[in-house]
Formats: structure tokens, C-alpha cells, sequence
């Protein structure tokens, strides 16, 4: 089972690792798929006040490095938005189930 989570609450200056172990400490990494969150203001907000960002640019290289993904992301990280293109173009191509070829 995979989960996305909301960082909503999370402190501007607390590590996306410590907010985790903080609030999350039951999931396993491994069924993290991602976090929702902003990383740069938005009109999507739902109407509350901005205060800051969810996601820092270190936050989201930490997910990144976890295997953890971002929903929501406003491409305000250009590096980010960037690295995920050439991700997207890099990615192996899925094999059948017997492994012998391209789907």
C-alpha cells in the first residue's frame, strides 16, 4: 500500500525527515509515494493565509533521495522541475512479464 500525505502543518524550518519520524512514524519509507505540499505561494491555497512554504528546496532533494515524490509542486523549484524532465525522458522502458521485451 502506498500513501500520499499532506504537509500541512509542517514547520518552515523543520527537516521533511524530522516531520515525518514526528507524525508519520507508523508508515514505513517505503509506502511514502509522496507529500502534497507547496513550494512556492500559490492561488490554490483553499483560501487560507499564506504564512510560508511547506516544502524547502532541501526538503523536496530529501524526498527526492528517499524515493518520496511531490504532488502539487506549482513547478516553483525550476532545478526540480527540470530534473524531473530528464527523469522523465531517462526512464527505462517497462518490460512484459516475461522480461523479454518492451510492453
Amino acid at each position: 500500500m502506498q500513501f500520499t500525505i499532506s504537509a500541512r502543518g509542517k514547520l518552515a524550518a523543520q527537516p521533511i525527515q524530522q516531520f515525518i519520524k514526528a507524525n508519520f512514524d507508523n508508515i514505513p519509507i517505503e509506502q511514502i509515494d509522496s507529500f502534497f505540499g507547496f513550494t512556492t505561494p500559490s492561488p490554490l491555497y483553499g483560501g487560507r493565509i499564506w504564512h510560508y512554504t511547506e516544502l524547502s528546496e532541501y526538503d523536496v532533494r530529501s524526498m527526492y533521495k528517499l524515493g518520496i515524490n511531490v504532488r502539487l509542486d506549482q513547478g516553483g523549484l525550476p532545478e526540480f522541475q527540470a530534473r524531473s524532465q530528464r527523469d522523465q525522458e531517462h526512464q527505462e522502458p517497462e518490460k512484459d512479464r516475461q522480461g523479454d521485451g518492451d510492453l
